[in-house]
């Protein structure tokens, strides 16, 4: 995990967040390939967070996109998850409304 300045617990927040939706996808069976891709692309943009020094930049501007940025990840941990939990049967009748939340998740 990365090091993380107290002085941003958002940041905290993120990277934990993160770090959850990379477990939740190596745990995934169904649609594995969409999580993976969907984990890398948040991975990426973890990276660029990881390599900057926020706390000299952190204006209220920064602050409300990061507080958007964890409510993404959140939203895409719960998504995620479904594909544990969700049956075979509502994972067959529901997969174009899986395929469709992906993409919107991918834009």
């Amino acid at each position: 995990m990365t090091s993380v300045p107290k002085s941003l617990p958002i940041l905290s927040n993120i990277y934990k967040i993160s770090a959850d939706i990379r477990e939740t996808t190596e745990r995934v069976a169904v649609n594995k390939t969409q999580c993976e891709q969907l984990s890398e692309r948040i991975d990426t943009l973890i990276g660029f967070l990881a390599q900057r020094d926020l706390s000299k930049c952190l204006n209220e501007a920064m602050h409300k996109a990061l507080d958007r940025f964890e409510t993404f990840l959140l939203q895409c941990l719960e998504y995620i998850s479904t594909f544990i939990e969700a049956s075979w049967f509502k994972r067959i009748v529901s997969n174009k409304e899986y395929e469709k939340k992906f993409q919107d998740l991918n834009r």
